[in-house]
């Protein structure tokens, strides 16, 4: 019996297989069926999102050979990172209004109407024509979700704190040398970002402290005129962290008679 291959943790050869299992099905929608590429990216898209395989197949539609996702999938990705999200309409206009949960007093309202959709030559075709109501309501959310929360459709969840440093140098003394990114750095647990790491010279001199060797080693390397370079001993314990010491009484043992 075929192991069914999860989609997490997968190799790439490993991916290229499931998609095209799943391609072979007749229950996947017709623009995914023998088209294991196209599996592949909505796989990947929705995996960005945190949608499972068969959701962000149900829910990224392909149009004009580009990924698009549904305008319930978008209302649905507003509503869980905490953005309120209000519909109103019938069959001749519909409006969408979006209360950012970092903004709650600004609304984002989008309205569509009949004229709208006969601008854009839609109205009066395919699903246009079998519910207008569904459709005008579907134009006003993917407009305001765009509008208004655009991070939620690439997988980033903001908060309003992101834009301050993650991961401070622990050692000011020793922020002479500016943060940097290496590749292979930790990415930030809420918006997928490569994050930011501390003085990678500051964090060396901490950890090699209790090693003199090595400390002497590391403040060779850098220089006399690096500014954690210490010329005198007073110097040195500027950029070495500070550590409570604390001794306690022990009384003596003593054998039992």
């Amino acid at each position: 019996m075929t192991e069914l291959i999860k989609p997490t943790a997968m190799s790439l050869d490993e991916k290229m297989r499931y998609a095209g299992a799943l391609a072979e099905s007749g229950l996947v929608p017709k623009q995914y069926q023998r088209q294991p590429p196209n599996v592949l990216v909505a796989v990947e898209y929705g995996e960005a999102l945190g949608l499972h395989p068969m959701a962000a197949l149900r829910e990224i539609n392909v149009i004009n050979g580009s990924p698009s996702l549904s305008a319930t999938l978008m209302m649905s990705l507003a509503r869980g990172a905490g953005h309120k999200v209000r519909t109103h309409g019938d069959d001749s206009a519909a409006s969408c209004t979006i209360v950012r949960k970092d903004d709650q007093d600004y609304e984002h309202t989008v309205h569509w109407d009949r004229s709208m959709a006969e601008q854009h030559g839609l109205w009066g075709k395919g699903h246009w024509q079998k519910n207008p109501a569904l459709m005008l309501k579907y134009r006003a959310i993917s407009e305001c979700v765009r509008m208004a929360c655009p991070e939620v459709l690439a997988g980033v969840k903001y908060t309003p704190r992101s834009s301050r440093t993650w991961g401070e140098a622990r050692h000011p003394a020793c922020t002479s040398v500016p943060a940097t990114v290496p590749r292979g750095a930790s990415l930030h647990p809420t918006t997928g970002a490569r994050r930011p790491v501390a003085d990678p010279i500051g964090q060396n001199i901490a950890a090699a402290w209790d090693d003199l060797e090595k400390l002497g080693k590391i403040f060779r390397s850098l220089g006399e005129d690096h500014p954690c370079t210490p010329k005198s001993t007073s110097a040195a314990n500027s950029c070495a962290p500070k550590r409570r010491h604390t001794r306690t009484s022990r009384t003596p043992w003593t054998p039992r008679s």
